[in-house]
């Protein structure tokens, strides 16, 4: 990867007539800073307000929890999108929440079928679990209070299939991790993998729920795109 990354920059490099790799990048001097005083001031539950104002204007269903009812939570909205096969990432807060131990027991009561996606079954076997299943459930790194967007890692444990080919889409996503807008989530990505390069996101998705097309004859068409519903579950982590 490392390799991969040094030589796509020195294309770049030499694309623009420099001879060498910067070794570092020297910010521009700008006149003003809007991107950083959007919300500047407003307390985390006034963010959280806005990102859920914002949820309302967009074709998605936002639903709340907090970390001790996330379970039963989890279980109904399964339920209300019809079950079926459910694939969700290899993410160590389905065990920390005790999802995982639900979802086994869901199974058991052939309520719904999961698929864990992991990385030793192989790309192509957990993109076709990915095609067939009705759900993919994921935990969000951040929402943006600017447009209700959520910010999506991909990693070994979560490729871009999880969250883009099942009918619907359901995000975790903790109040916490809401900032005003994609300036903050930039910010907090650099502070984040600073020290540890190497471990940084191969994509990062941008998801504003469903897709929405009008392309055609202005008939507004939802979900060409990708999942047709998607559902936020916003875990109240706030102290």
């Amino acid at each position: 990867m490392k390799n991969e990354r040094e030589q796509f920059l020195r294309n770049v490099s030499e694309a623009l007539g420099r001879t060498a790799l910067p070794k570092n990048v020297v910010k521009p001097d700008w006149r003003g800073d809007v991107q950083h005083q959007y919300m500047k001031g407003c307390t985390q539950e006034e963010i959280v307000e806005a990102f859920k104002t914002q949820c309302q204007n967009l074709t998605l269903k936002l639903f709340e929890t907090t970390p001790e009812k996330i379970k039963e939570t989890m279980r109904s909205v399964i339920q209300e999108y019809g079950g079926g096969s459910v694939i969700y990432a290899d993410d160590e807060q389905f065990v920390s929440y005790g999802l995982e131990n639900m979802f086994q027991e869901m199974e058991d009561r052939h309520e719904a079928c999961f698929v864990k996606w992991e990385a030793k079954q192989g790309k192509e076997k957990n993109i076709e679990a990915a095609q067939n299943a009705n759900i993919g459930i994921t935990f969000a790194s951040m929402g943006l209070a600017e447009s209700g967007s959520i910010l999506q890692k991909s990693s070994s444990g979560c490729g871009r299939s999880v969250s883009l080919l099942p009918i619907t889409h359901i995000a975790l996503i903790h109040k916490s991790a809401i900032v005003p807008r994609m300036t903050q989530t930039a910010i907090r990505l650099r502070e984040q993998f600073a020290k540890n390069q190497e471990n940084f996101p191969s994509n990062l998705t941008y998801i504003t729920g469903p897709s929405n097309s009008a392309d055609i004859e202005m008939v507004l068409v939802v979900g060409v795109h990708g999942p047709v519903h998607v559902a936020y579950i916003l875990i109240d982590d706030l102290v």
